[in-house]
């Protein structure tokens, strides 16, 4: 055990001794503190925020056109998804978004609080408030006239018909008569969903996955130069456990330590246990591709094709599997499906 130990050590130091396995461990925090640096947003004299309704109604036709008429400064963009909503925020074209649920109209209009709508920020929103308060302002607008009616329902006799709405637009139209509180007893409610704009965590365990893979590729070099020749199989497998965790151990470490200080309300105990297990997939993994490809000429031909696979493949930058679902199978053969 304590030979194994050692050699544990040493092949740690020979791998961080090359630069290339060097700038792929530290290419973790590196990217952490680039997306720190780098504005996120561009400044423009147009803010879009975007909106998102599940199921249309008059009533949400009425503040759709009432948020979509400003051309200029602080403007509403209409989303036909969800998926499109989160997707614009998540890029920074739009600097924070709102989804409506199906029938919210009615749940503000009744003053009830059970369906909340979602809004969605990432870390390069500036102005998600004031979109709150903006929002909120035209609901009120727009909904205040059949908020009174249905209050004068509940509570008197009598129909009331639509010449309330008409009484109490003109209300709204005189400031000198009747202004809005936007401080009053109606609660705007909206449960918030941050979106990060940067895969750091897909990049994480991509690079941890990379690292196992130059594990099998040091062992088997090391083995056609005949280094393992007096060894029994059962020790050749454990050496080549052995230069796999070589590689994979330095870079999730640091991998853990990054993710820790990147995002500061993540539980450190569930992303240890997190980090573990992945190590184990990825040795795993490594030593099925081992199993496949025996030959170092033959494994050193096919890793270009396993990685770009795996960057394809799996969510990183570019996942293919959103365009075509069927590869989603296919992205299983590769460990950072599990991250």
């Amino acid at each position: 055990m304590i030979s194994y130990i050692r050699a544990l050590e040493i092949l740690i130091k020979r791998a961080l001794c090359k630069p290339f396995t060097a700038i792929l461990v530290l290419l973790i925090p590196l990217s952490a503190i680039l997306i720190q640096l780098i504005p996120q947003n561009d400044m423009s004299t147009t803010i879009e925020t975007g909106i998102y309704i599940e199921n249309p109604d008059s009533y949400t036709d009425a503040l759709t056109d009432k948020l979509t008429k400003e051309k200029e400064g602080f403007v509403f963009v209409i989303c036909e998804s969800k998926k499109e909503l989160i997707n614009k925020v998540s890029s920074g074209i739009l600097d924070c978004g709102f989804a409506l649920p199906d029938g919210y109209a009615d749940t503000f209009i009744n003053g009830k609080t059970n369906d909340k709508l979602t809004m969605y920020t990432s870390p390069s929103s500036m102005f998600q408030y004031i979109a709150m308060e903006k929002l909120y302002g035209c609901m009120l607008e727009i909904y205040a006239p059949f908020i009174t009616s249905q209050y004068l329902s509940e509570n008197f006799d009598g129909a009331y018909d639509d010449d309330i709405a008409k009484r109490f637009q003109t209300y709204l139209n005189d400031n000198s008569v009747f202004t809005i509180n936007l401080t009053g007893n109606h609660h705007f409610t909206a449960s918030k969903q941050k979106l990060n704009t940067f895969p750091i965590y897909e990049l994480t365990g991509l690079l941890i996955f990379i690292c196992s893979l130059f594990g099998v590729l040091n062992y088997l070099r090391d083995e056609s130069r005949h280094s393992y020749d007096s060894l029994s199989n059962e020790k050749k497998h454990i050496y080549c456990i052995i230069n796999i965790a070589a590689e994979v151990l330095p870079a999730a470490i640091i991998g853990y330590i990054t993710l820790m200080i990147y995002d500061s309300s993540i539980n450190a105990f569930k992303l240890l246990l997190h980090m573990l297990l992945y190590m184990l997939i990825c040795i795993l993994y490594s030593l099925l591709y081992r199993l496949l490809f025996r030959k170092y000429t033959v494994y050193q031909a096919v890793l270009p094709i396993i990685i770009t696979l795996a960057l394809l493949l799996t969510p990183t930058f570019i996942n293919v599997t959103e365009y075509i679902p069927a590869l989603k199978y296919l992205s299983m053969l590769f460990a950072p499906y599990f991250f």
